[in-house]
């Protein structure tokens, strides 16, 4: 088939580029490769450079190899000179420098650090494909990652947010966790509650749960609803508050022990918009000496496995018979990441088709995504994914509306992949928004309305942060 990728790669990386030139083939996409595609007698440097000309994209295989690569490098400047769209994809943790960090500080990066490199091959096919069909997007959302930069160098805390997600997940740039945990904490330090609480989230996931504890608590008092419903689900089972919007003392306190009480009125109060007083106390591993289990709320539970303590999976699993999603979800997410339990693939769907049949919107995400991408050992079925999304639309997630959305349109759909964006975009969804500005940019499944596009894409550039 004629080529419109070219792969660029350095000698020592060929095994992963063929990979990638498989994935590219196996999906229709023609793809170029030397010494592949070199013809016998032909002059190397002329056929690259007419391979690079008569491509729409180039994907190139980063790695400290590739960086130390003068000819990876002239590959990469004549693709840029050119306006070929560049997709790196980074198989190991070599930072770009010198003229690589120019030419890509801008481009949208995917992450293959982690083994298998097969597991991370649909996302690249999935790029290349959206590079191929809008070139122009492409290079616009390099441009908007510039422009990101730029404002973040400025110390806008919008930007600084953008680019800290960007950093973290290594979405259109190296990942460096580091810098994305230093450019989060000084969007947060500025007030922007959407940053205090994602700083939170990270600091949770490493397990700092005091400092986690106090950066929810900043975005909960300035009104940020999903801190205060994290604060919630830690105050569930822990201690729980009841008051007026006058009072420093609680109504009631209910808790496990006692001698939490005096700890709790050291966190006291959150108010929210309604005037109740959502208490959360923390620190459970001083205040709760000895507590009954079967006491502790379930999210309390799955935070304590989450921190390393795998002695509550029995209570956890007690729950999970009873029908508690939310336990089972924790089962399927242990039994995933073999935290408390030996990893067990065979537990990990189940669990999660479990959970989400009890309607954990979250279990039914993680299986749209597996039976998307045949993750975890499930088949690819894209109606299995699509149900599952389905159901996570249900259960009100803009996540499962915007993946839904995806699989409505590689089949054909359209007008039903324009109205679950819709519906994405309506919630809050940034990628939705943007997406759905292209189809009034372009005309898929509605009327080409210039000023429409327009609007969705300034909505999901303040969702994204960039504006």
């Amino acid at each position: 088939m004629p080529h419109q990728v070219f792969v660029s790669h350095s000698t020592k990386d060929k095994p992963v580029a063929d990979a990638v030139c498989a994935a590219l083939e196996a999906a229709g996409i023609g793809a170029w490769i030397a010494p592949r595609d070199i013809r016998a007698g032909s002059d190397w440097g002329q056929a690259i450079v007419e391979a690079i000309n008569g491509s729409r994209a180039m994907v190139l295989v980063f790695s400290s190899a590739a960086d130390a690569s003068k000819q990876v490098l002239r590959e990469v400047e004549r693709a840029v000179a050119k306006g070929v769209v560049v997709v790196p994809l980074r198989i190991d943790d070599q930072m770009p420098t010198g003229s690589y960090e120019y030419f890509l500080s801008s481009t949208h990066w995917l992450d293959a650090r982690r083994a298998p490199l097969a597991d991370h091959l649909p996302l690249l096919v999935s790029t290349v494909h959206d590079a191929l069909a809008d070139p122009v997007g492409a290079q616009r959302h390099a441009g908007d990652l510039a422009q990101a930069r730029s404002a973040a160098e400025r110390g806008e805390p919008q930007a600084l947010h953008a680019l800290a997600l960007r950093q973290l997940k290594g979405d259109g740039v190296a990942a460096d966790p580091e810098s994305g945990l230093r450019s989060l904490t000084r969007a947060a330090e500025q007030g922007l509650a959407l940053a205090q609480h994602d700083l939170a989230a990270l600091h949770e996931a490493r397990a700092e749960l005091g400092t986690a504890f106090r950066w929810y608590s900043r975005a909960a008092r300035l009104g940020h609803a999903p801190a205060q419903e994290r604060l919630a689900h830690w105050r569930d089972g822990v201690v729980e508050t009841f008051g007026d919007e006058e009072s420093d003392e609680p109504a009631a306190v209910a808790s496990p022990s006692s001698d939490a009480a005096p700890l709790a009125r050291r966190w006291l109060p959150i108010v929210t918009a309604a005037g109740a007083v959502v208490v959360a106390a923390w620190l459970w591993r001083d205040a709760l000496v000895g507590p009954d289990r079967a006491a502790i709320g379930t999210a309390a539970l799955t935070t304590q496995l989450d921190a390393g303590e795998p002695e509550v999976v029995v209570e956890l699993a007690a729950r999970a018979a009873r029908g508690d999603a939310e336990a089972e979800l924790a089962l399927a997410r242990a039994y995933d990441h073999g935290r408390g339990l030996a990893h067990d693939p065979l537990a990990v769907l189940a669990g999660y088709r479990r959970a989400a049949e009890r309607g954990s919107v979250a279990a039914a995400l993680v299986l749209g995504r597996a039976a998307e991408l045949g993750l975890s050992g499930a088949p690819v079925d894209a109606a299995e994914a699509a149900r599952w999304y389905a159901a996570a639309a249900e259960g009100g997630s803009a996540e499962g509306e915007f993946h839904g959305a995806r699989l409505k349109a590689d089949a054909g759909d359209e007008d039903a992949a324009v109205a679950a964006l819709t519906r994405a975009a309506e919630h809050g969804h940034a990628e939705a928004a943007l997406r759905l500005a292209k189809c009034y940019a372009q005309g898929l499944g509605v009327a080409r309305d210039a000023a429409i596009a327009a609007r969705w894409r300034e909505r999901g550039l303040v969702l994204a942060g960039i504006r």
